[in-house]
């Protein structure tokens, strides 16, 4: 593929390369794009592959399973024979295009001003060969270079080069080794172990409303439903802290409905040990307070409210 193919295909909005055809369960899907994403920045940052080959769901009742990134590398391992090679890339910020195409290697860089409010994104186009049949594909993956919050505001994506170029070649993988073999791949992989059990969005979503439930506390459905894989995986790792770190995380998030906001605590003591006795609600504790106060008022100060004229106790 050339630069200049290249150019005008992002010109025109068209896709590089078409898609991978084939039948997919998009909440499945959905799911294993986030956890992919996950798995490669462990590898990248951490070393760490895992041995994740097979991701598992239970959709309506029904199995569906499909091969991770990691699991790809395995697989095109135990087929052999597999050749993989980056075609093309095109990297865009802002206005800026930079078009790469390999072997020869030829660079090109161009302003595009129609397209500068676009998403930033980096695609990568690669080819996938089975030297043992002779065929081959090309498939192409984008990865945008931020994500936006609930709030409507962006943040920078880390190594979002090297997760176009992982899933790039995870799908050439799929695309190019007989049917058979990948279902006999997933089939040892489920049974050896080297799986995960994953949940959709959705699943996770109602678990949060479910947990919110059990533990007592409103929440704002339209907004949970609105939360992202990496906000939800936050919300998990607060609540392993406790539940109250649970409840901060969903009022940093908007998930809290405002009369269920988290109220200030404070502590009860016990004025002849000293002993904290817990932590209790403030509109609580400060009635305790007044009950305290009218209790160990001094006799002749106070109004007595059965007494005529104003009188005194």
């Amino acid at each position: 593929m050339s630069v200049q193919a290249l150019k005008t295909a992002v010109a025109q909005g068209n896709s590089v390369v078409p898609n991978v055809g084939g039948n997919f369960n998009s909440e499945a899907w959905h799911a294993m794009q986030a956890r992919d994403d996950q798995l490669i920045r462990d590898s990248v940052l951490h070393g760490h592959t895992g041995n994740e080959y097979v991701y598992s769901f239970d959709i309506g009742g029904n199995k569906v399973s499909g091969i991770s990134v990691v699991g790809a590398r395995e697989l095109a391992s135990h087929y052999g024979g597999i050749k993989s090679r980056i075609v093309a890339s095109v990297d865009k910020t802002g206005s800026l295009f930079v078009f790469k195409s390999f072997e020869p290697l030829a660079i090109q860089a161009q302003i595009i001003p129609q397209l500068a409010d676009e998403d930033d994104f980096y695609e990568v186009v690669m080819e996938i060969t089975d030297l043992k049949t002779g065929n081959s594909n090309q498939v192409r993956k984008k990865e945008t270079k931020q994500e936006k919050r609930r709030n409507g505001t962006k943040y920078d994506r880390q190594h979002y080069d090297v997760i176009a170029e992982s899933k790039a070649f995870r799908n050439g993988v799929l695309s190019i080794i007989p049917q058979n073999v990948i279902s006999a791949f997933e089939k040892r992989a489920l049974e050896n172990g080297h799986h995960s059990k994953e949940k959709t969005l959705d699943e996770l979503r109602q678990n949060i409303v479910a947990y919110a439930t059990k533990i007592g506390i409103g929440i704002d459905r339209s907004v949970v439903n609105s939360l992202t894989y990496a906000e939800i995986s936050g919300l998990g790792s607060a609540n392993k802290e406790s539940v109250d770190a649970f409840k901060a995380a969903a009022q940093a998030l908007g998930v809290l409905r405002a009369e269920a906001e988290l109220k200030p605590l404070t502590t009860d003591m016990d004025r002849e040990t000293g002993e904290i006795l817990g932590a209790k609600p403030a509109a609580h504790a400060l009635a305790q307070q007044a009950e305290a106060k009218v209790i160990t008022q001094p006799r002749g100060t106070g109004r007595n409210p059965c007494a005529r004229d104003g009188g005194s106790v």
